[in-house]
C-alpha cells in the first residue's frame, strides 16, 4: 500500500527536513528525520498524535495525498517534495494512528528499522549496528561521549554512498542513509495555492460524501483537537474504514500529480 511524506527546506537549515530532502533529491537516499542525530540529543513528542512517546528512530507518513499536500502547502519553504513509498499492509496496520495538523489526519509512525527492512534496495552491513546503538541510547543527551561512539564512527570507512548531506548532524549520520528499492516523487513547485486548493477541495468532498472526520473521531474516541482519545481504539477498524476511502481518492490525485 502506498504512503506519503513531504520533504521541505526552510530558511534555517536545521529545521524542516533539509538533510532528508537534499539526500533524496541528489542521491535518491532515505535519511533520518530532522529530530534525530543532533549534536545534543533531545527528542520531543513530535506533535499531537495518538502514538506512544518515541522510544526509537522512526518516520511519519500520511495515508492520504490530499492530507500530505494540505500540510506541505501551509508554509512556503524554498523547496518542497512529496514522496511515495509502497509499504506492506500488515506493517501499516501495526503502526497506524491519527495526528492533529489543524485537522485530524490518519498517519503512520514506522520504526526506522522496519522501514529499512521493508524498502531497502541493498543491504548495508553498518546500518543495523549503527541503528541498534542509537536506539539503545535513545535518551542519551550526548552520544559522542559514549565509549562505543568511536567504534560506530569507524564504520564510516565502509560507507556505500558519497556526498551525503548532513548539516548540523553528528558524524555518524551517513550510516543511517539507504537507497530504497522503489520510490516516486513529485516536486511541489510554482503556485502552491493551486495545490492547496486541490487538497482542500478533496478533503471537503471527502467530508460531504463520508462524514470522514466524524467517523474517525468515533473509531478513535477522539475529540476534534485530539487532546483526548481512546488509547485502545481498534487500529484494524481505523485502517479498514480510512483506507477504503483514501485509496480511491489517491488514485485520482496520483493521475494529476505523478
Amino acid at each position: 500500500m502506498k504512503v506519503y511524506r513531504y520533504l521541505n527546506s526552510c530558511a534555517r537549515e536545521n529545521e524542516g527536513s533539509y538533510n532528508e530532502l537534499y539526500n533524496f533529491m541528489y542521491l535518491g537516499l532515505i535519511s533520518p528525520s530532522n529530530s534525530y542525530l543532533k549534536k545534543y540529543h533531545f527528542i520531543s513528542d513530535d506533535g499531537i498524535n495518538t502514538f506512544e512517546k518515541p522510544k526509537e528512530m522512526s518516520k511519519f507518513f500520511f495515508s492520504s495525498i490530499a492530507d500530505a499536500l494540505f500540510v506541505a502547502t501551509k508554509s512556503r519553504p524554498y523547496q518542497n517534495m512529496l514522496i511515495e513509498l509502497d509499504i506492506d499492509e500488515k506493517l501499516l496496520r501495526k503502526y497506524l494512528g491519527v495526528g492533529f495538523y489543524g485537522t485530524l489526519q490518519v498517519e503512520y509512525c514506522i520504526p526506522y528499522l522496519k522501514l529499512y527492512e521493508q524498502t531497502n534496495k541493498e543491504s548495508l552491513d553498518y546500518l543495523i549496528p549503527a541503528l541498534n546503538f542509537y536506539n539503545q541510547n535513545f535518551f542519551t543527551y550526548s552520544l559522542t561521549k559514549l565509549d562505543k561512539y568511536p567504534q560506530i564512527e569507524a564504520m564510516l570507512a565502509n560507507l556505500s554512498y558519497s556526498g551525503i548531506y548532513q548539516k548540523d548532524r553528528l558524524s555518524i549520520y551517513p550510516l543511517f542513509c539507504f537507497m530504497p528499492k522503489e520510490i516516486k516523487a513529485f516536486p511541489i513547485q510554482g503556485d502552491l495555492n493551486v495545490l492547496r486548493t486541490l487538497a482542500i477541495r478533496t478533503k471537503n468532498l471527502r467530508e460531504r460524501k463520508f462524514a470522514y472526520l466524524e467517523n474517525i473521531m468515533k473509531i478513535t474516541g477522539a475529540n476534534i483537537d485530539l487532546f483526548s482519545f481512546n488509547p485502545n481504539f481498534s487500529k484494524d477498524k481505523l485502517f479498514d474504514y480510512s483506507s477504503s476511502i483514501i485509496e480511491e481518492e489517491n488514485k485520482k490525485l496520483r493521475k494529476i500529480l505523478f
